[in-house]
């Protein structure tokens, strides 16, 4: 078993935590307890995630929302149908959601999707409005 030695440098320390911080949720998401209701997104998008009976978050979800909340850069890729839309959308209106709150701006481009053929935006522009149905 490893351990945190109090003599390492402060950085090692920290990536160390950080490394089992991260085991962690992996195995808590692995045994089924990770649910969205456990992410520190707004209670309105918790309300549309249970309207669309979403309840755990896809492997691609539980990787992508956390870091993009963060405000990292995340690249993915992953099969048709695992959830890649609602996993960019969902930290995006919540990062949206807590913008709006506290700068009060109206009328701004917050967000720009690019995407190669008008039926993949239809279908993003849809999943945006299910999801943001009880955001302002």
């Amino acid at each position: 078993m490893t351990y945190c030695s109090r003599n390492w440098p402060r950085a090692l320390r920290l990536h160390h935590l950080a490394a089992i911080s991260r085991t962690l949720r992996e195995f808590a998401y692995l045994c089924g307890r990770m649910k969205f209701e456990q992410y520190r997104i707004s209670e309105e998008l918790k309300r549309s995630l249970e309207d669309l009976g979403f309840k755990k978050p896809t492997d691609i979800q539980y990787k992508a929302i956390p870091s993009i909340l963060k405000g990292d850069d995340v690249l993915a890729i992953a099969q048709t149908g695992t959830g890649k839309t609602a996993a960019f959308a969902i930290p995006v209106l919540q990062l949206m959601q807590q913008r709006h709150r506290s700068q009060r701006t109206r009328g701004e481009v917050k967000c720009l999707v690019m995407v190669p053929t008008r039926e993949l935006a239809i279908q993003i522009a849809d999943v945006f409005k299910q999801l943001g149905k009880y955001t302002p």
